[in-house]
């Protein structure tokens, strides 16, 4: 749409008291922020070390009677697995028992089973899921 000489000479007034109104005032300094240093570490105090090493172990200080828990714990899942879905379950255990038990990888597989079969029981899927 062709534009007006009468509009094109607004627009350029416009633009001249723009650029006298900014002549007139100039935009003021930038200021310096607030955090211009960087922030330093803080040296660790004694009770704080204290408490850390008695609420947060070494890793690896964990005792026989622990282990032989958590592989148990372990155990336990796979068989519960063997139920749920029995050729995964043995497969499980059969890892438990030659590697030592994991209860995070136990845990895994069985949120994985169970959700594929969640999955499969929802779409239909049971007769694929049969076979295998």
């Amino acid at each position: 749409m062709p534009v007006s000489f009468v509009d094109k000479a607004l627009a350029i007034r416009a633009a001249k008291a723009e650029r006298a109104r900014l002549a007139a005032h100039p935009a003021p300094p930038l200021q310096e922020p607030a955090n211009s240093q960087p922030d330093t570490a803080r040296a660790r105090a004694a009770d704080l070390t204290r408490l850390r090493s008695a609420l947060y172990p070494a890793d690896g200080a964990e005792t026989p009677s622990q282990n032989m828990r958590m592989r148990l714990a372990a155990s336990t899942m796979d068989v519960t697995l063997m139920v749920v879905y029995l050729p995964m379950g043995a497969a499980m255990l059969t890892v438990s028992l030659l590697r030592g038990g994991n209860v995070t990888a136990s845990a895994r597989v069985m949120a994985l089973t169970c959700t594929a079969l969640a999955l499969g029981q929802a779409f239909g899927l049971s007769p694929v899921l049969s076979v295998i």
